[in-house]
């Protein structure tokens, strides 16, 4: 029984090779001899799934459709080999292409390090420079720095005077807002006059005590009345808004003039913003919220 099944399975392998071989002239020239169709059978490599998805991949190719159509209209590369052989379609195709390539490739590296050397060589050549410059440039550097100092330096900083056991500026201002009004206050050292829009006095920009309490508190509350001049400038606004506009910019001047005031105006609320505005008139409605008389009938 051995020996019959081993010569079966003889007979079925010669005759899978002459199907092979039968199969194989279909795409061949008949040019072609028996002998050279033997020596590629035995020399025929199967490419794995891996090595053909890393080929497809090389080649730019994503799908079957794809490397079928480049397949089919490709011309036989010669009379002994198959243009359907993937292994014969990309190296004979990729012969020229690769030598060209490996050229240029060599070209590239040989630019690259003459370029690594000329810069190697200019770094050299700059530290030396360096080193023997740097003593000048030092120099050089802190003659600028005394030159922008002494240009951006603000002048009116330096110019102070001492009143509490503290310091305080000569000039100083401030801005402020209070619903529709703005407030701009330039307070200079002087002897307590205060102007408004370079024209008017207090007592007749506002005819009521409260607000002229208002305009002077900041001036009781760090005991400098009578210590500066104030120059208000007003605009938009009702008296009362102006007035508060007025506090809040004379307590921000003062502030700037001596840092060491922030926490007691803090305590009495004279930096505080009252950022609150009017609310518009919405339509159909007498005001911002009164609505007419509504009947029933």
């Amino acid at each position: 029984m051995m020996c019959v099944f081993q010569i079966s399975k003889e007979l079925l392998k010669g005759y899978n090779k002459k199907a092979r071989i039968n199969n194989f002239n279909r795409y061949v020239n008949t040019s072609c001899s028996k002998e050279g169709i033997n020596k590629k059978e035995k020399n025929e490599y199967i490419l794995s799934l891996d090595e053909a998805l890393y080929l497809s991949k090389e080649m730019g190719i994503k799908t079957t459709t794809e490397i079928q159509k480049i397949i089919m209209r490709s011309p036989p590369f010669s009379a002994d080999t198959s243009p359907f052989v993937i292994e014969n379609f990309l190296s004979i195709v990729n012969k020229q292409k690769d030598s060209l390539e490996i050229n240029r490739i060599d070209e590239k590296i040989r630019e690259l390090k003459m370029e690594d050397e000329e810069e190697k060589e200019k770094k050299k050549e700059a530290f030396l420079n360096s080193t023997e410059t740097s003593e000048c440039a030092n120099k050089l550097s802190e003659s600028i720095i005394n030159k922008i100092l002494t240009e951006n330096f603000n002048k009116k900083r330096g110019k102070t005077f001492i009143h509490n056991n503290m310091e305080w500026l000569e000039e100083s201002e401030g801005i402020g807002t209070n619903k529709r009004s703005c407030a701009y206050v330039y307070i200079k050292r002087g002897t307590g006059v205060i102007k408004i829009n370079n024209q008017e006095d207090l007592y007749i920009r506002w005819p009521y005590f409260y607000n002229r309490m208002d305009v002077v508190e900041p001036f009781y509350l760090t005991k400098t009345a009578c210590v500066y001049d104030v120059f208000i400038k007003l605009k938009g606004g009702g008296i009362s808004g102006q007035s508060k506009a007025a506090r809040l910019a004379i307590g921000r001047a003062l502030v700037n003039a001596c840092p060491y005031i922030y926490d007691e105006l803090k305590e009495h609320d004279i930096l505080y913003e009252d950022m609150r505005q009017k609310f518009p008139k919405m339509p159909g409605r007498k005001k911002s919220r009164a609505m007419k008389q509504w009947s029933k009938r």
